[in-house]
This record gives C-alpha cells, sequence and structure tokens, in this order.
C-alpha cells in the first residue's frame, strides 16, 4: 500500500490467521487443515481464552487501516487509476452485489442507492466502506465506517454505520455547492 502512496494501512495475514488469532488457536500447517480440526481447535478454547485472544487482536497494529487510507484506496480503484480498467470495473461489480451488511451503509439509504461495498465483522469489529452513488448525476461518495472494540451487539453497530452513511448521503445531496475558500 505504501509503494501505492496510501499511508496508514497495513496487510499482514490472510483471514484464517485473524480467526484464527481471535479467536485465540495457533493454526498448524495448511496441509492438516480440515473442518474437523477447526472444529477442534474451537472446542479447545475458553470464552475467557477468546475473551483475551480478542482483546489482544483489537490492539494488534497490523492488518489496520484508517478510514482515510481506505477512502483513498476506495477512490483511486474507482477513478481507475490502481487496476486494469477491466479489473476495477469487475471489482465495483462485485461490491455492488455484495449481500452482507445490508443493514451497515444501504441500511436507510433509499432504496433505489446503488452501493458498491465490503463489510467486515470479526469479534468486536463491524465495518462497511464503499462507495454511494448519489442520485441524478450528483456524484459518488467514498465512505468508509469502521466500529473497532465495540460491546455492543453487531445490530446497533450496524444501526450507526446505517445513520452515518444516512447523515454522509444528505450532506452531499442536500449540500449546496460553494467556491473553494481563499485564504
Amino acid at each position: 500500500m505504501r509503494a501505492l502512496g496510501i499511508r496508514d494501512m497495513e496487510i499482514h495475514r490472510p483471514t484464517i490467521n485473524l480467526i484464527a488469532d481471535v479467536e485465540g488457536y495457533n493454526l498448524p500447517p495448511e496441509t492438516e487443515w480440515t473442518p474437523e480440526l477447526f472444529k477442534k481447535l474451537y472446542e479447545a478454547t475458553t470464552p475467557e481464552s477468546r475473551k483475551s485472544a480478542a482483546a489482544k487482536f483489537e490492539a494488534d497494529p497490523r492488518d489496520t487501516t484508517t478510514p482515510e487510507a481506505m477512502g483513498v484506496l476506495l477512490e483511486r480503484i474507482y477513478r481507475g487509476d490502481l487496476l486494469k480498467r477491466e479489473s476495477g470495473a469487475l471489482l465495483l461489480d462485485i461490491m455492488e452485489r455484495c449481500r452482507t451488511g445490508e443493514a451497515r451503509l444501504k441500511g436507510i439509504l433509499p432504496a433505489e442507492t446503488t452501493v458498491a461495498h465490503k463489510t467486515g465483522t470479526i469479534g468486536g469489529i463491524t465495518n462497511d466502506v464503499g462507495i454511494i452513488t448519489l442520485p441524478d448525476n450528483a456524484g459518488h461518495v467514498a465512505i468508509a465506517v469502521l466500529v473497532k472494540s465495540s460491546e455492543r451487539e453487531v445490530p446497533e453497530r450496524e444501526r450507526a454505520i446505517a445513520q452515518i452513511a444516512r447523515a454522509v448521503y444528505d450532506f452531499f445531496l442536500f449540500q449546496p455547492s460553494t467556491p473553494p475558500l481563499v485564504k
């Protein structure tokens, strides 16, 4: 990401390692992975050990980003300066067809609003990032809402994300355009 000029975004582990770390177990070599093994590893943990592992996971600086860095990444994907045009179009199409997190960014937007997004949920983390298409050719908004270390239930976190998305949508849709400030 740094080579692409995107700061404050760290990517270190594949998803399976994130899950193992947040649940508090060590993975054997990949050649030994089976559904039965994952069940056994999970069953060997306790609620207390999982809580401790989750706290350690959420304090880990690896595999983190800021909303600003994610917004830059989304904008650059949308503008087509990171991927080949066909690859960028495919990625955005996949994101538009995302069906997870329907109560998040899309939650209280008008039903016809196009949102290309990607959710993420693990432990006390609930995220949704994407690009909202405003109606009547009013433009697009890159948005990243990241909730971390929350003890609230997921539906409450999702509602907060939806409310933020709606406030951003309304701001950019109804805010009259003004000339830039000159200092």
